[in-house]
């Protein structure tokens, strides 16, 4: 920690079962106790899903031994897909320290937050972080701002760097740390003007990575329809009944349609044991997740194999235990911007290298792993290494609405770190105007 008295903002790299979402926190957590024994601000770390922010919550809570929401808590906002993976993140913590979630670590979300007067460590979907700053412009509650997960570059995350960037010319004392497992450290280190950079390895076991020889189409029937066979294959062909499947599709319908193929293909091979069928997407209820996280660990002694099948909300932030294959068939959902119609869809689209290698990384946790990519290794050579950011190719409404809250005037001059071009600034600043949100001198 001594990176935090040389340095206000720092850039860490960490590999996927790091310990980068858990740990790191909570040695900046100790870093400003013993810097400011007698400060009322506390440690924020911001998660773009609120599925892994209580989730890692708890689980630091656990870890300290202390109740949820007193020295550790969470916070996240209801109207976020992605919401509960700040929810698993603040568990997953206070789990680890062996405290009630809401006292030493807490969490935050809209019309839900598990804190208190004691909380030290705080998790929180970035929308929290931005709606709080409306109100407190200078975030003064808090001493060090952990930015998780930037490489997902949603349009929220990069208007949260753009504003702790500029909080952080006006307050010395504040602490960054920029936290991703791939993060691209070249651009985010111009972007900071930072040179401090750390690199975290993670991964105890190796993971093996099986190209197919043709590329599948994104018609949702095609890939669909292989994933489960791939699924069916690998429970057929390895005797080893606790070594789990974890699929990856592009959307909650996607995941329901895949598990009731799962199930007739199982009752179709009982011979070769008993395969539960499990789904995970970000709208399911808190309740389920726990379940899912923990069956393994509770019935280790039961003859099965699960496969369970996820959206992207499995591709970070989350810990599931007994995953030794992984099924990626290279697609997701993408929210698309449509200039013409002035339209936003969800769209089926190819996946990022860096999700890839995020998706790969949650086989081999444990013991040595294997994704199977339902793609040529050609494919993914010509697939994008990073995720197009959002803000690029989306209806800025929202956000400039947002940063007209947060005392934000000249929206063409904000500093984000891939900037919108001229013509959405324009369109949004039009739009609001219309609607009577902004005054015709676009205040």
């Amino acid at each position: 920690m001594h990176a935090l008295d040389v340095n206000q903002c720092i850039l860490l790299e960490a590999e996927t079962g790091s310990g980068k979402t858990t740990q790191v926190p909570q040695w900046c957590m100790e870093w400003w106790k013993k810097r400011n024994p007698h400060t009322q601000s506390m440690v924020c770390c911001t998660q773009p899903r609120r599925l892994a922010t209580v989730r890692v919550a708890e689980r630091v809570a656990k870890e300290l031994d202390v109740r949820l929401g007193n020295v550790v808590g969470y916070s996240i906002r209801f109207e976020e897909p992605r919401r509960l993976a700040t929810v698993r993140v603040a568990e997953r913590v206070a789990k680890e320290l062996d405290v009630r979630l809401g006292n030493v670590v807490g969490y935050s979300i809209r019309f839900e937050e598990v804190i208190d007067s004691g909380t030290l460590l705080k998790y929180c979907t970035d929308g929290v972080l931005l709606a709080e700053s409306s109100r407190d412009e200078m975030l003064m509650r808090y001493g060090v701002i952990l930015l998780d997960e930037v490489h997902e570059r949603t349009m929220i995350t990069d208007v949260v760097m753009g504003l702790v960037k500029r909080i952080m010319a006006l307050r010395p004392d504040l602490r960054v740390v920029v936290m991703s497992a791939t993060l691209k450290t070249g651009k985010f280190a111009d972007y900071f003007s930072t040179h401090y950079s750390m690199q975290i390895s993670g991964r105890s076991f190796s993971v093996k990575i099986n190209f197919s020889d043709w590329d599948i189409n994104m018609d949702p029937e095609d890939y669909i329809k292989k994933s489960v066979d791939k699924a069916i294959e690998i429970h057929k062909k390895t005797k080893k009944r606790d070594d789990d499947i974890l699929l990856f599709l592009s959307g909650q319908d996607e995941v329901e349609w895949a598990c009731e193929l799962l199930d007739k293909e199982a009752d179709k091979c009982k011979e070769s044991g008993e395969l539960k069928i499990l789904p995970l997407f970000g709208s399911m209820q808190n309740e389920h997740q726990q379940m899912l996280e923990g069956t393994r660990q509770k019935d280790k002694e039961n003859d099965y194999r699960r496969c369970i099948v996820a959206t992207n909300v499995a591709e970070t932030s989350m810990t599931i235990d007994g995953i030794v294959f992984v099924i990626d068939p290279g697609f997701c959902k993408r929210k698309i911007y449509n200039p013409r119609t002035k339209l936003e869809s969800l769209a089926v689209q190819r996946i990022s290298r860096a999700s890839a290698v995020q998706r790969a990384g949650r086989a081999g946790r444990t013991q040595p792993g294997i994704c199977f990519r339902l793609y040529t290794e050609h494919c993914y050579d010509k697939i994008m290494k990073e995720i197009v950011p959002e803000i690029t190719h989306t209806n800025l409404g929202s956000v400039v609405l947002r940063l007209k809250k947060s005392g934000i005037n000249d929206i063409y001059g904000f500093d984000l770190i891939d900037k919108p071009s001229p013509e959405q600034i324009q369109y949004a600043l039009h739009m609001l105007t219309e609607l009577g949100a902004l005054d015709g001198i676009i205040h």
